[in-house]
């Protein structure tokens, strides 16, 4: 079948499987159950192949990003029930990777590459980028870490800090000697309410959210045995 794209869990804990051949879920009898194609209500058939993102909603339906098209909504029969696609997009737009990163109160924030965040209503089903009249000339927001406190983080190459979905803005958390050169891969928000911040070169910091203050930070050699 290829090479793996992406790997995820629904919320039946099921595990699915993205390649070459499409959608493939593992049944309890680990067995793979192949979809090639998903069917859109018109009756056409959309491709499964080429998928490299996915983000399971709380209704167990499937927001996926394919190589060379648009954000697709699969519902839980697998049918193609919505497709995200910006209005204002360019003829570029649609041949890059869209990457659905969270749904936050009714809205589904995904990344266009070369092109930034944007975010869509899923209840007026209007899509703007995000932030809103930011200067094209910084580097591009990509990745979003959304915390039980109800704040929104977001990073790009040595930019992180908080969206605020309602105003269109992005306030950065100053943080210029650790993220000099480098980026957040990933972000936990613990009990304590602690952020453990994964980055691409520096290793591992941990966040104060109340001042924004660094509680420690270990770089890759202060992380070796």
């Amino acid at each position: 079948q290829g090479p793996i794209k992406t790997l995820f869990e629904d919320r039946d804990k099921n595990l699915w499987v993205s390649t070459e051949s499409g959608l493939s879920i593992l049944n309890a009898s680990n067995f793979f159950i192949n979809y090639p194609t998903a069917k859109t209500f018109s009756g056409n058939q959309l491709s499964l192949t080429g998928i490299r993102y996915a983000l399971v909603d709380s209704d167990n339906g499937i927001w996926v990003g394919k190589e060379t098209e648009s954000l697709y909504y699969l519902n839980q029969a697998k049918r193609v029930v919505r497709q995200v696609k910006a209005k204002d997009a360019g003829s570029g737009e649609t041949q890059n990777y869209h990457e659905p990163q969270a749904l936050v109160d009714g809205i589904l924030i995904y990344h266009v590459w070369f092109d930034g965040l944007r975010i869509h209503e899923l209840y007026t089903n209007l899509t703007s980028r995000i932030p809103l009249n930011e200067d094209v000339n910084l580097p591009e927001l990509r990745k979003v870490f959304p915390t039980k406190n109800g704040r929104v983080y977001a990073s790009g190459q040595q930019r992180f800090g908080v969206l605020d979905l309602e105003e269109g803005t992005f306030d950065k958390i100053q943080l210029d000697e650790i993220l000099s050169n480098d980026f957040v891969i990933d972000l936990v928000e613990t009990k304590d309410g602690l952020l453990w911040i994964s980055l691409a070169k520096n290793g591992l910091m941990c966040l104060n959210p109340n001042d924004n203050s660094i509680v420690d930070h270990w770089t890759r050699d202060t992380l070796k045995y």
